[in-house]
């Protein structure tokens, strides 16, 4: 049951990201920001300590499922529909590392290393985006 709760969870994330990024065009920031709200909820009621890597896999690929989804119309108007499977697998291994680093943040119970995981995972993300852009 968990196991849904968590990938529906991170399927609907983006959809909430995708409104906020029409007001603050930093999809880093934003997308970061909804993710550490996500987890940290999810940690605060469901007990992941011996699944932070699997934890991070489902949130990851369900994210990365509904943010192609997103993106694959422009693709498909691009007329480089074969960028949608790099763009999965080069995005799944970005959004399961900023997981990663935000679970371990929230995990901690700090105040400090929520900040700490939550800078981290934007200056990764920001990293991330500037550098496939070129």
């Amino acid at each position: 049951m968990e196991g849904a709760l968590i990938f529906i969870s991170g399927l609907f994330l983006p959809m909430f990201c995708y409104l906020a990024e029409q007001v603050v065009p930093k999809p880093e920031v934003v997308e970061e920001i909804f993710k550490f709200i996500l987890v940290y909820f999810l940690v605060k009621f469901i007990d992941h300590g011996k699944s932070r890597i699997g934890l991070a896999l489902k949130l990851g690929a369900s994210f990365v499922i509904t943010e192609t989804l997103f993106y694959f119309v422009n693709f498909y108007l691009l007329g480089r529909p074969e960028i949608v499977v790099i763009r999965i697998l080069v995005t799944l291994s970005l959004h399961v590392l900023t997981y990663l680093i935000l679970i371990n943040g929230i995990i901690s119970r700090k105040t400090i290393y929520y900040l700490i995981s939550l800078s981290f995972a934007i200056v990764c993300h920001f990293l991330f985006n500037y550098f496939l852009r070129g």
